[in-house]
């Protein structure tokens, strides 16, 4: 897949890790949240105020947020796509 999701995924990981719903993050962050949604489903290229306002509101850097949606291998496994992340030697399933 491509950045773009990987990103969204990036982002949904590190808000459920909050423990935050799409609602009230996107809501302190001052930002639609159905616009949020279309980001975390990889629909949407976001600019660059965007990404660190997310960041910010994920308690990260952009760096961080770069580099976790960087680490999701994606391959294809008889006809479908499936998707994990390496960490510390371990392959794991986001949520």
């Amino acid at each position: 897949m491509n950045l773009q999701t990987n990103l969204g995924i990036a982002i949904k990981e590190f808000r459920n890790n909050l423990g935050l719903s799409q609602e009230k993050f996107a809501l302190s962050i001052e930002m639609d949240r159905t616009y949020l949604a279309s980001v975390e489903a990889g629909k949407r290229n976001l600019s660059l105020a965007n990404i660190e306002k997310i960041a910010r509101g994920l308690n990260t850097n952009v760096s961080e947020l770069f580099a976790k949606a960087e680490s999701y291998n994606w391959y294809k496994a008889k006809g479908s796509i499936r998707y994990e992340w390496f960490y510390h030697g371990y392959y794991f399933q986001p949520l």
